[in-house]
């Protein structure tokens, strides 16, 4: 999601041990905006406090300070707090000439997304529904490896083989 997405939010809960799991698994790398939701609860400061804690001791290369916004969705609070943090991103994002690391990364992933996609096609289009079935029961009763069947595959529908290579 996080080489996907052009803004990563992470959504916490206060009182329900997000605070750490999340420091454990990494997360707070990976967002652009950090939303406290039920923030009602009284538990909300401490989880606030320990973010700001873990945010204050992190930098990011492009300079952004991830932004922290309490919501109480149920109540329909902080929503528009929401949707100004993720309109001050954008604005900072597009205001840099240079693209970022991720926003290349973005842009490298959807180019090769779509040649694999196109090739796929390309090669699928030129196999016949019995053809891939003899196939697929060659390759399940080990007559073949996996490589040298899709060369073959790729060979047979009109793409050279090493096309890819």
């Amino acid at each position: 999601v996080v080489r996907t997405a052009q803004v990563v939010i992470v959504l916490l809960v206060p009182g329900m041990g997000d605070d750490i799991q999340c420091i454990k698994a990494g997360i707070m790398e990976i967002g652009d905006i950090f939303v406290i939701n039920k923030a009602d609860r009284p538990e909300v400061m401490k989880t606030e406090q320990e973010l700001r804690a873990v945010l204050s001791i992190s930098s990011r290369e492009d300079g952004w300070e991830p932004p922290i916004v309490r919501t109480v969705a149920t109540q329909d609070k902080g929503i528009e707090a929401v949707a100004r943090a993720v309109e001050d991103y954008r604005s900072f994002v597009s205001e840099d000439r240079i693209p970022t690391q991720r926003r290349l990364a973005l842009c490298r992933k959807r180019i090769l997304e779509l040649i694999r996609d196109r090739v796929l096609k390309m090669v699928v289009e030129g196999i016949d529904s019995e053809q891939l079935d003899l196939w697929s029961r060659r390759l399940a009763n080990r007559e073949v490896d996996p490589y040298t069947l899709v060369d073959r595959m790729m060979e047979e529908s009109g793409m050279k083989k090493g096309i890819l290579e």
